[in-house]
């Protein structure tokens, strides 16, 4: 990547970026379409082929009528279970506020969602290996710059406490996991720290919990790598346990967007997962985003991150160009 004035660039195309367009559901059709041709196409005039304006035409009229169908025939939390099982004692205790919420991996993308459910009222079960983040957030101190000490306490006293003890899994009805999933040496997803995270929770889970994993992954994950791990255990996603995906969005430095703010998609192993899951995250998250199932939701994090890593490299790019023409790119880009 170009030095100097093009990382800068790079970053402001980033944070520009963050957020994919055709995922925010106040948009119209036409207005998501040209957010798309937009964004897809800044600064391409003559590059692209019609072949890929018409990929977008499509990716942004798939996104409208796929909301479309879901909030006209499928959603709504208030999903019907038989009065004595689980789900119908998780449902309610996830609509009245009353859940514990467990968040697993207590960095840049878990901790600010455990202090966002804490600042609704909900308590929350912060789980983390690393000894020292558990003893700093217990001592009401904080290790991400841009959270602050009073933050800790705020949460603190809505019930917060960070602990390394995975039997605590039991006391949570929602297990949240957000830990990482860097690429290994042959630069592929490494999920060791989802998969050990999970083999830690299984001797705890029980029925009536519901479990969403945000890390960042291949469309799969969750039906092939959790899903059969919990059945192992004599639990069932849709019957007596919930299993969601729900990528993390978080975009950190951005003081336009917090998690509050930026809109959340979600998808449910079955239908009745996925309305638990929404009436999970409508208490921290202002839009919420439903898709067909998992794998859609897993797709729409890659698809972002590709789309986002893209532009990033062509404005790049086309800085050293412009460079060597005399031209400055950020008069152009404006």
């Amino acid at each position: 990547m170009p030095g100097g004035a093009g990382e800068g660039l790079a970053c402001t195309r980033k944070r520009g970026l963050a957020r994919l367009p055709g995922l925010s559901s106040s948009s119209s059709p036409p207005a998501r379409l040209r957010m798309s041709q937009q964004q897809g196409f800044d600064g391409m005039q003559g590059i692209c082929h019609e072949r890929a304006r018409a990929l977008i035409r499509n990716q942004a009229s798939l996104t409208y009528h796929s909301q479309h169908f879901f909030q006209q025939n499928l959603f709504c939390f208030d999903m019907h279970f038989p009065p004595a099982s689980p789900l119908s004692t998780l449902q309610q205790r996830l609509q009245d506020g009353s859940a514990v919420v467990g968040i697993y991996g207590l960095g840049y993308v878990g901790l600010p969602l455990a202090l966002r459910f804490a600042e609704v009222g909900i308590r929350v079960i912060g789980f983390d290996i690393d000894e020292a983040k558990v003893q700093q957030l217990n001592q009401g101190q904080s290790y991400i710059e841009r959270l602050k000490p009073e933050h800790i306490a705020q949460a603190q006293r809505q019930g917060f406490v960070a602990t390394s003890d995975f039997a605590r899994t039991r006391e949570a009805d929602a297990l949240i996991i957000c830990v990482p999933t860097p690429l290994n040496r042959h630069r592929e997803p490494d999920l060791s720290f989802i998969v050990n995270t999970v083999e830690a929770m299984l001797p705890h889970l029980r029925p009536g919990q519901l479990m969403s994993l945000e890390s960042t992954t291949w469309p799969g994950t969750t039906d092939e790598v959790l899903a059969p791990r919990i059945k192992a255990c004599g639990l069932v996603p849709g019957q007596d346990f919930a299993l969601v995906f729900s990528p993390e969005r978080e975009d950190p430095g951005n003081p336009d967007f917090g998690t509050r703010d930026i809109p959340k998609v979600i998808g449910g192993t079955t239908p009745s997962c996925l309305a638990l899951g929404q009436a999970l995250y409508a208490h921290a998250i202002d839009t919420l985003i439903p898709v067909s199932s998992t794998r859609a939701a897993e797709m729409t994090k890659l698809l972002e991150n590709i789309h986002r890593s893209v532009n990033i490299g062509l404005v790049n790019e086309m800085k050293i160009v412009a460079d060597k023409m005399g031209i400055n790119i950020y008069e152009v880009i404006d």
